[in-house]
């Protein structure tokens, strides 16, 4: 812990963020490494420190201090949850306690995402953000599934990996948009040979994208019906107008 205050990761993250990931990574875990420690050290003393007359009440008052601190620190849970639900889970039902995180997901997501944990697994399609950015929406399918996706958020790669990380991964975003632009034999075949695709999600957040920048797809029935007369693919799950598609062939 304290060498975090000295020594940090030099990555692309500057000023206010730029030990960022020192304290992400590091701080924070010694932290709770150390609290590990200390609760079996205290109640080890709980155990050994002599019951002496002249020393019985001030050991209760310690006892009874560290349970006082002890309930007071297990309200910080409810209290910061109502704190920050509705700053940062803007589509997540935050009133509806629960471990699922999918929750977090639309609903047509985690249909998708229910669909693929019952299939073999396999390499996903699905759309990354066009901008590159992390902590994000996109990746969502790949993250719940625990399938492989093509690319999942770019920005992550250039932080770790540098230049070489970066590099791959743009390249794969170029190639992911491509395909939802323009779904042909091309395209498509770039996706199957080099990345071994299998799983191609077309939901709300894919459309939207087709919708705003294709020049040649003008409706979602149109994009389908151009991806499906390339021969490689199927549908497996239809939720209304989305889709999920396997590819059957390379």
């Amino acid at each position: 812990m304290i060498a975090c205050d000295f020594v940090y990761v030099d990555d692309i993250f500057a000023g206010y963020w730029e030990r960022f990931n020192t304290v992400f990574k590091f701080y924070e875990t010694s932290w709770t490494l150390l609290a590990t420690a200390v609760s079996l050290l205290v109640a080890r003393l709980w155990e050994i420190i002599p019951k002496r007359r002249p020393f019985t009440n001030l050991w209760r008052a310690i006892k009874c201090a560290f349970i006082a601190s002890l309930v007071l620190s297990l309200t910080y849970l409810p209290l910061g949850y109502y704190g920050s639900k509705y700053k940062y889970w803007d589509s997540f039902d935050a009133d509806k306690f629960t471990l699922d995180g999918s929750m977090a997901l639309n609903i047509h997501d985690r249909i998708i995402v229910k669909a693929l944990l019952r299939l073999p697994r396999g390499v996903v399609v699905e759309l990354p953000s066009p901008d590159a950015q992390s902590y994000v929406y996109n990746g969502r399918i790949s993250v719940f599934s625990g399938d492989p996706s093509v690319v999942g958020w770019p920005l992550h790669e250039y932080v770790w990996r540098g230049s070489i990380g970066w590099h791959e991964a743009s390249t794969r975003l170029k190639d992911v948009l491509e395909f939802y632009k323009n779904p042909c034999n091309e395209t498509l075949r770039v996706l199957v040979e080099k990345y071994h695709a299998r799983y191609i999600v077309f939901s709300r957040l894919e459309t939207t994208y087709v919708i705003q920048n294709s020049e040649k797809i003008i409706t979602i029935e149109h994009w389908e019906k151009t991806l499906l007369s390339t021969g490689y693919v199927r549908v497996i799950l239809k939720i209304g107008p989305y889709r999920l598609f396997e590819i059957t062939r390379g």
